[in-house]
Protein backbone atom coordinates (compact mmCIF):
# COMPACT_ATOMS: atom_id res chain seq x y z
CA UNK A 1 0.00 0.00 0.00
CA UNK A 2 1.30 3.53 -1.03
CA UNK A 3 2.79 5.59 1.98
CA UNK A 4 0.00 8.52 0.46
CA UNK A 5 -3.14 6.53 0.76
CA UNK A 6 -5.90 8.45 2.34
CA UNK A 7 -3.97 12.23 2.75
CA UNK A 8 -4.72 15.21 1.48
CA UNK A 9 -1.55 17.75 1.13
CA UNK A 10 -3.17 21.29 1.77
CA UNK A 11 -2.18 24.05 -0.53
CA UNK A 12 0.60 26.30 1.65
CA UNK A 13 -0.81 28.76 3.20
CA UNK A 14 -3.85 29.74 0.90
CA UNK A 15 -4.99 32.52 2.90
CA UNK A 16 -1.63 34.04 1.23
CA UNK A 17 -1.65 32.96 -2.45
CA UNK A 18 -3.31 34.45 -5.19
CA UNK A 19 -6.38 32.93 -5.64
CA UNK A 20 -6.61 30.81 -8.91
CA UNK A 21 -8.81 31.51 -12.12
CA UNK A 22 -9.56 28.29 -13.12
CA UNK A 23 -9.56 24.74 -10.32
CA UNK A 24 -9.03 21.62 -12.66
CA UNK A 25 -10.62 18.34 -11.09
CA UNK A 26 -8.40 15.70 -12.30
CA UNK A 27 -9.42 11.53 -11.70
CA UNK A 28 -6.64 9.32 -11.43
CA UNK A 29 -7.62 5.47 -11.33
CA UNK A 30 -4.47 2.74 -12.15
CA UNK A 31 -3.62 4.92 -14.98
CA UNK A 32 0.06 5.20 -14.77
CA UNK A 33 0.89 4.96 -18.38
CA UNK A 34 -0.98 8.21 -18.90
CA UNK A 35 -0.97 10.62 -15.97
CA UNK A 36 2.27 12.20 -17.03
CA UNK A 37 0.92 13.14 -20.37
CA UNK A 38 -1.65 14.21 -18.76
CA UNK A 39 -0.07 16.30 -15.87
CA UNK A 40 2.30 17.93 -18.27
CA UNK A 41 -0.23 19.17 -20.47
CA UNK A 42 -2.15 21.11 -17.10
CA UNK A 43 1.23 22.51 -16.29
CA UNK A 44 2.13 23.96 -19.57
CA UNK A 45 -1.56 25.96 -20.30
CA UNK A 46 -0.75 29.15 -21.58
CA UNK A 47 -2.69 30.48 -18.56
CA UNK A 48 -0.90 29.66 -15.95
CA UNK A 49 -2.95 30.76 -12.82
CA UNK A 50 -4.41 27.36 -12.01
CA UNK A 51 -5.11 24.89 -9.36
CA UNK A 52 -4.98 21.39 -10.18
CA UNK A 53 -6.84 19.38 -7.61
CA UNK A 54 -5.88 15.53 -8.90
CA UNK A 55 -7.33 12.88 -6.77
CA UNK A 56 -5.90 9.12 -6.57
CA UNK A 57 -8.89 6.82 -6.13
CA UNK A 58 -7.12 4.27 -4.53
CA UNK A 59 -5.10 2.69 -7.45
CA UNK A 60 -2.47 -0.26 -7.19
CA UNK A 61 -0.65 0.60 -9.61
CA UNK A 62 2.36 3.66 -9.29
CA UNK A 63 -0.23 6.49 -10.11
CA UNK A 64 0.07 7.83 -6.42
CA UNK A 65 3.60 8.05 -6.77
CA UNK A 66 3.69 9.84 -9.95
CA UNK A 67 0.92 11.82 -8.61
CA UNK A 68 3.35 12.70 -5.27
CA UNK A 69 6.22 13.20 -7.60
CA UNK A 70 4.63 16.29 -9.63
CA UNK A 71 3.29 17.86 -6.50
CA UNK A 72 6.57 17.82 -4.98
CA UNK A 73 7.74 19.75 -8.48
CA UNK A 74 4.96 22.23 -8.74
CA UNK A 75 2.59 23.22 -5.76
CA UNK A 76 -0.26 24.45 -8.19
CA UNK A 77 -0.65 20.29 -7.68
CA UNK A 78 -3.00 19.54 -4.63
CA UNK A 79 -3.25 15.88 -4.70
CA UNK A 80 -5.85 13.79 -2.45
CA UNK A 81 -5.16 10.02 -1.73
CA UNK A 82 -8.24 7.76 -1.58
CA UNK A 83 -7.45 4.77 0.46
CA UNK A 84 -9.71 2.72 -1.57
CA UNK A 85 -11.25 3.07 -4.85
CA UNK A 86 -14.35 4.95 -4.59
CA UNK A 87 -15.42 5.86 -7.90
CA UNK A 88 -15.37 9.12 -9.82
CA UNK A 89 -18.28 10.80 -8.17
CA UNK A 90 -16.69 10.50 -4.96
CA UNK A 91 -13.33 11.48 -6.36
CA UNK A 92 -14.83 14.78 -8.28
CA UNK A 93 -16.70 15.50 -5.54
CA UNK A 94 -14.09 15.94 -2.94
CA UNK A 95 -12.00 18.19 -5.70
CA UNK A 96 -14.98 20.52 -5.77
CA UNK A 97 -14.97 20.74 -2.39
CA UNK A 98 -11.02 21.60 -2.38
CA UNK A 99 -11.58 24.04 -4.97
CA UNK A 100 -10.62 27.53 -4.76
CA UNK A 101 -11.62 28.84 -8.09
CA UNK A 102 -14.39 30.75 -9.32
CA UNK A 103 -14.31 28.43 -12.70
CA UNK A 104 -14.27 24.29 -12.47
CA UNK A 105 -13.06 22.27 -14.85
CA UNK A 106 -12.52 18.68 -15.31
CA UNK A 107 -9.87 16.47 -16.53
CA UNK A 108 -9.73 12.51 -16.40
CA UNK A 109 -6.37 11.00 -15.71
CA UNK A 110 -6.04 9.43 -19.07
CA UNK A 111 -6.27 12.39 -21.33
CA UNK A 112 -4.85 15.61 -21.97
CA UNK A 113 -5.45 19.24 -22.64
CA UNK A 114 -4.37 21.02 -25.20
CA UNK A 115 -1.97 23.74 -24.55
CA UNK A 116 -4.62 26.51 -24.81
CA UNK A 117 -7.80 25.54 -22.97
CA UNK A 118 -7.50 27.06 -19.70
CA UNK A 119 -6.94 30.45 -21.56
CA UNK A 120 -9.94 30.23 -24.40
CA UNK A 121 -12.60 28.71 -21.92
CA UNK A 122 -11.61 30.66 -19.30
CA UNK A 123 -11.25 34.23 -21.66
CA UNK A 124 -15.07 32.85 -23.51
CA UNK A 125 -16.37 32.93 -19.72
CA UNK A 126 -14.92 36.25 -18.61
CA UNK A 127 -15.85 38.31 -21.91
CA UNK A 128 -19.53 37.35 -21.97
CA UNK A 129 -20.60 36.34 -18.43
CA UNK A 130 -22.08 32.61 -19.86
CA UNK A 131 -22.80 29.97 -16.91
CA UNK A 132 -21.05 27.68 -18.73
CA UNK A 133 -18.45 26.96 -21.56
CA UNK A 134 -18.41 24.28 -23.99
CA UNK A 135 -15.18 23.09 -26.30
CA UNK A 136 -14.80 20.15 -28.99
CA UNK A 137 -13.14 16.85 -27.92
CA UNK A 138 -10.14 15.73 -30.25
CA UNK A 139 -10.40 11.64 -29.72
CA UNK A 140 -7.85 9.73 -30.04
CA UNK A 141 -8.29 5.83 -30.77
CA UNK A 142 -6.47 3.73 -28.79
CA UNK A 143 -9.37 1.20 -28.74
CA UNK A 144 -13.59 1.06 -30.60
CA UNK A 145 -12.05 3.11 -33.95
CA UNK A 146 -15.15 1.95 -35.15
CA UNK A 147 -17.11 4.42 -32.81
CA UNK A 148 -15.55 7.40 -35.13
CA UNK A 149 -18.37 8.49 -37.14
CA UNK A 150 -20.94 8.85 -33.90
CA UNK A 151 -18.08 10.18 -31.82
CA UNK A 152 -17.95 12.60 -34.39
CA UNK A 153 -21.62 13.49 -34.58
CA UNK A 154 -22.14 13.70 -30.46
CA UNK A 155 -19.02 15.80 -29.53
CA UNK A 156 -19.80 18.22 -32.13
CA UNK A 157 -21.23 21.32 -31.23
CA UNK A 158 -24.27 21.97 -32.73
CA UNK A 159 -24.33 25.22 -31.79
CA UNK A 160 -21.48 28.60 -31.61
CA UNK A 161 -20.99 31.79 -29.57
CA UNK A 162 -23.25 32.66 -26.82
CA UNK A 163 -26.34 31.17 -26.56
CA UNK A 164 -29.30 31.41 -24.21
CA UNK A 165 -30.20 28.22 -22.07
CA UNK A 166 -33.08 26.04 -23.98
CA UNK A 167 -34.77 22.40 -24.15
CA UNK A 168 -33.38 22.08 -27.29
CA UNK A 169 -30.20 23.20 -26.78
CA UNK A 170 -29.47 20.65 -23.70
CA UNK A 171 -31.33 18.00 -25.51
CA UNK A 172 -28.64 18.25 -28.10
CA UNK A 173 -25.51 19.11 -26.18
CA UNK A 174 -23.17 16.16 -25.08
CA UNK A 175 -23.16 15.21 -22.02
CA UNK A 176 -19.76 15.41 -21.01
CA UNK A 177 -17.90 17.26 -18.07
CA UNK A 178 -14.61 17.15 -19.25
CA UNK A 179 -14.57 19.34 -22.22
CA UNK A 180 -16.54 22.19 -20.31
CA UNK A 181 -16.40 24.86 -17.67
CA UNK A 182 -18.53 25.74 -14.78
CA UNK A 183 -19.34 28.26 -12.11
CA UNK A 184 -18.77 27.14 -8.88
CA UNK A 185 -21.14 29.76 -7.05
CA UNK A 186 -23.94 28.21 -9.69
CA UNK A 187 -22.78 24.71 -8.53
CA UNK A 188 -22.89 25.75 -4.65
CA UNK A 189 -25.95 27.88 -4.71
CA UNK A 190 -28.39 24.56 -5.32
CA UNK A 191 -26.24 22.11 -3.28
CA UNK A 192 -25.23 20.79 -7.20
CA UNK A 193 -23.05 16.77 -6.71
CA UNK A 194 -21.79 14.19 -8.88
CA UNK A 195 -24.22 10.92 -7.41
CA UNK A 196 -21.65 8.77 -5.57
CA UNK A 197 -22.45 5.26 -6.28
CA UNK A 198 -23.62 5.58 -9.88
CA UNK A 199 -21.33 5.55 -13.18
CA UNK A 200 -22.58 8.02 -15.92
CA UNK A 201 -22.41 10.63 -13.42
CA UNK A 202 -21.23 13.40 -15.83
CA UNK A 203 -24.87 12.85 -17.28
CA UNK A 204 -27.10 14.16 -14.22
CA UNK A 205 -24.39 16.39 -13.79
CA UNK A 206 -24.69 18.52 -16.95
CA UNK A 207 -28.86 17.96 -17.55
CA UNK A 208 -29.23 19.57 -14.01
CA UNK A 209 -26.34 22.44 -14.07
CA UNK A 210 -26.98 23.55 -17.75
CA UNK A 211 -31.17 24.05 -15.53
CA UNK A 212 -29.95 26.36 -13.64
CA UNK A 213 -27.75 28.06 -15.89
CA UNK A 214 -29.29 30.86 -18.25
CA UNK A 215 -26.31 30.64 -20.89
CA UNK A 216 -23.83 28.91 -22.18
CA UNK A 217 -20.77 29.49 -24.77
CA UNK A 218 -19.40 27.01 -27.27
CA UNK A 219 -16.41 27.48 -28.04
CA UNK A 220 -15.85 25.36 -31.88
CA UNK A 221 -12.20 24.52 -31.11
CA UNK A 222 -11.04 20.93 -30.63
CA UNK A 223 -8.96 21.68 -27.07
CA UNK A 224 -9.90 18.60 -24.94
CA UNK A 225 -8.02 15.52 -26.18
CA UNK A 226 -10.09 11.93 -24.82
CA UNK A 227 -8.46 9.00 -25.38
CA UNK A 228 -10.89 5.95 -26.06
CA UNK A 229 -9.43 2.69 -24.44
CA UNK A 230 -10.31 -0.68 -23.66
CA UNK A 231 -11.42 -0.93 -19.55
CA UNK A 232 -13.29 2.07 -19.55
CA UNK A 233 -17.05 2.26 -18.27
CA UNK A 234 -18.09 2.49 -22.12
CA UNK A 235 -16.28 0.54 -22.95
CA UNK A 236 -17.59 -2.32 -20.63
CA UNK A 237 -20.70 -1.07 -21.46
CA UNK A 238 -20.85 -2.09 -24.95
CA UNK A 239 -19.17 -5.22 -24.31
CA UNK A 240 -20.72 -8.81 -24.68
CA UNK A 241 -19.16 -9.32 -21.19
CA UNK A 242 -21.39 -10.18 -17.84
CA UNK A 243 -19.32 -8.33 -15.78
CA UNK A 244 -20.15 -4.60 -14.20
CA UNK A 245 -23.42 -4.49 -15.86
CA UNK A 246 -23.98 -0.76 -14.75
CA UNK A 247 -26.23 0.19 -17.95
CA UNK A 248 -29.24 0.52 -15.31
CA UNK A 249 -27.71 3.26 -13.81
CA UNK A 250 -27.95 5.72 -16.39
CA UNK A 251 -32.05 5.04 -15.17
CA UNK A 252 -31.13 5.44 -12.03
CA UNK A 253 -29.66 9.37 -12.72
CA UNK A 254 -32.44 9.84 -14.08
CA UNK A 255 -34.43 9.66 -10.92
CA UNK A 256 -31.66 11.76 -9.31
CA UNK A 257 -32.57 14.02 -11.81
CA UNK A 258 -36.69 14.13 -11.34
CA UNK A 259 -35.35 15.26 -7.32
CA UNK A 260 -33.35 17.85 -8.36
CA UNK A 261 -35.74 19.34 -10.75
CA UNK A 262 -38.61 18.81 -8.27
CA UNK A 263 -35.99 20.29 -5.05
CA UNK A 264 -35.23 23.31 -6.57
CA UNK A 265 -38.51 24.70 -8.56
CA UNK A 266 -37.76 23.29 -12.03
CA UNK A 267 -40.59 21.76 -12.31
CA UNK A 268 -42.76 22.42 -14.22
CA UNK A 269 -40.79 24.94 -16.54
CA UNK A 270 -38.07 21.39 -17.45
CA UNK A 271 -41.15 19.04 -17.02
CA UNK A 272 -41.14 18.27 -21.29
CA UNK A 273 -37.30 17.73 -21.11
CA UNK A 274 -37.06 16.01 -18.34
CA UNK A 275 -39.25 13.56 -20.36
CA UNK A 276 -37.15 13.44 -23.28
CA UNK A 277 -34.33 13.12 -20.40
CA UNK A 278 -36.05 9.72 -19.20
CA UNK A 279 -36.74 8.31 -22.69
CA UNK A 280 -33.15 8.73 -23.59
CA UNK A 281 -31.68 7.26 -20.03
CA UNK A 282 -34.02 4.85 -19.69
CA UNK A 283 -33.70 3.45 -23.44
CA UNK A 284 -29.66 2.95 -22.68
CA UNK A 285 -30.66 1.36 -19.22
CA UNK A 286 -32.73 -0.94 -21.09
CA UNK A 287 -31.20 -1.67 -24.71
CA UNK A 288 -27.66 -2.10 -22.84
CA UNK A 289 -28.49 -4.20 -20.46
CA UNK A 290 -26.61 -7.47 -20.24
CA UNK A 291 -28.89 -10.08 -19.36
CA UNK A 292 -32.41 -10.91 -19.74
CA UNK A 293 -33.06 -10.78 -16.06
CA UNK A 294 -31.41 -7.06 -15.96
CA UNK A 295 -33.37 -6.00 -19.25
CA UNK A 296 -36.20 -6.79 -17.13
CA UNK A 297 -35.39 -5.15 -14.02
CA UNK A 298 -34.79 -1.68 -16.29
CA UNK A 299 -37.78 -2.00 -18.18
CA UNK A 300 -39.99 -2.84 -14.89
CA UNK A 301 -38.37 0.24 -13.19
CA UNK A 302 -38.87 2.59 -15.72
CA UNK A 303 -42.94 1.31 -15.90
CA UNK A 304 -43.30 1.93 -11.81
CA UNK A 305 -41.59 5.13 -12.60
CA UNK A 306 -43.96 6.21 -14.97
CA UNK A 307 -46.63 4.81 -13.04
CA UNK A 308 -46.35 7.12 -9.88
CA UNK A 309 -45.85 9.89 -12.02
CA UNK A 310 -48.68 9.43 -14.34
CA UNK A 311 -49.85 12.80 -13.73
CA UNK A 312 -46.54 14.61 -14.33
CA UNK A 313 -46.17 12.53 -17.18
CA UNK A 314 -48.94 14.16 -18.88
CA UNK A 315 -46.36 17.19 -19.11
CA UNK A 316 -44.27 14.95 -21.72
CA UNK A 317 -44.96 15.73 -25.39
CA UNK A 318 -47.20 12.88 -27.03
CA UNK A 319 -43.88 11.54 -29.05
CA UNK A 320 -41.94 10.97 -25.84
CA UNK A 321 -45.27 9.66 -24.17
CA UNK A 322 -46.00 7.27 -26.62
CA UNK A 323 -42.38 6.15 -27.07
CA UNK A 324 -42.04 5.27 -23.53
CA UNK A 325 -45.01 3.17 -23.62
CA UNK A 326 -43.77 0.79 -25.95
CA UNK A 327 -40.21 0.99 -24.23
CA UNK A 328 -41.92 -0.79 -21.06
CA UNK A 329 -44.25 -3.04 -23.11
CA UNK A 330 -41.76 -4.77 -25.64
CA UNK A 331 -39.86 -8.21 -24.50
CA UNK A 332 -37.16 -7.98 -26.79
CA UNK A 333 -34.48 -5.44 -27.55
CA UNK A 334 -31.90 -5.03 -29.60
CA UNK A 335 -28.76 -3.52 -28.59
CA UNK A 336 -28.59 -0.91 -31.18
CA UNK A 337 -24.92 0.61 -30.49
CA UNK A 338 -23.98 -3.03 -30.65
CA UNK A 339 -25.23 -3.42 -34.13
CA UNK A 340 -24.25 -0.16 -35.60
CA UNK A 341 -20.94 -0.79 -34.21
CA UNK A 342 -20.39 -4.13 -36.17
CA UNK A 343 -21.75 -2.65 -39.07
CA UNK A 344 -19.44 0.34 -39.26
CA UNK A 345 -16.46 -2.07 -38.85
CA UNK A 346 -17.64 -4.63 -41.32
CA UNK A 347 -19.97 -3.40 -43.66
CA UNK A 348 -17.76 -0.17 -45.81
CA UNK A 349 -20.77 1.08 -47.63
CA UNK A 350 -22.79 1.59 -44.56
CA UNK A 351 -19.89 3.75 -43.00
CA UNK A 352 -19.56 5.77 -45.54
CA UNK A 353 -23.34 6.58 -45.58
CA UNK A 354 -22.90 7.35 -42.02
CA UNK A 355 -20.24 9.87 -42.55
CA UNK A 356 -22.31 11.10 -45.24
CA UNK A 357 -25.63 11.99 -43.24
CA UNK A 358 -23.36 13.01 -39.92
CA UNK A 359 -21.41 15.62 -42.37
CA UNK A 360 -24.81 17.16 -43.70
CA UNK A 361 -26.17 17.09 -40.15
CA UNK A 362 -22.83 18.65 -39.10
CA UNK A 363 -23.00 21.29 -41.79
CA UNK A 364 -26.93 21.93 -41.22
CA UNK A 365 -25.74 22.99 -37.70
CA UNK A 366 -23.16 25.27 -38.51
CA UNK A 367 -25.98 27.41 -40.01
CA UNK A 368 -27.93 27.47 -37.36
CA UNK A 369 -26.41 30.35 -35.69
CA UNK A 370 -26.08 32.93 -38.14
CA UNK A 371 -27.05 35.86 -35.43
CA UNK A 372 -24.40 34.76 -33.29
CA UNK A 373 -21.77 35.45 -35.84
CA UNK A 374 -21.12 38.73 -34.71
CA UNK A 375 -20.50 38.09 -31.03
CA UNK A 376 -18.62 34.82 -31.69
CA UNK A 377 -15.51 37.05 -34.00
CA UNK A 378 -15.57 39.21 -31.01
CA UNK A 379 -14.94 37.02 -28.54
CA UNK A 380 -12.35 35.14 -31.11
CA UNK A 381 -10.47 38.26 -31.12
CA UNK A 382 -10.33 38.70 -27.44
CA UNK A 383 -9.12 34.80 -27.28
CA UNK A 384 -6.26 35.90 -29.86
Amino acid sequence: MSKHKNKVKPSAEPESQNTPDISIIVTAYNVEKYLRDCLDSLLRQTHPNIEIICIDDGSSDATPEILQEYADRDPRIIPIYNSTNQGVSVARNLGMKQARAEFLMACDGDDFYAPEMCAHMLAAAQTTGADAVACEDNIIYHAHPEMKPSDDFYYSLKYSGLQPMSDPLVYHTDLSVHNKLFRKSLIEKYDLTYPEGLCYEDAYFVVAYFCISQTIYYLNERLYNYIRRDNSIMSNTWSNKQAKDTAIDHLYEAFRLYDFFQAYQLWPRYAELFWQMYLRFASFAVENSKTAERRKQARTETAEFMNRHAEELTLADEGTRNALHELVSRHSFFNTTRIKRLLLRFMPVYRLQVENVLRLRNLQAGNRDILNQALDNYVKEKLS
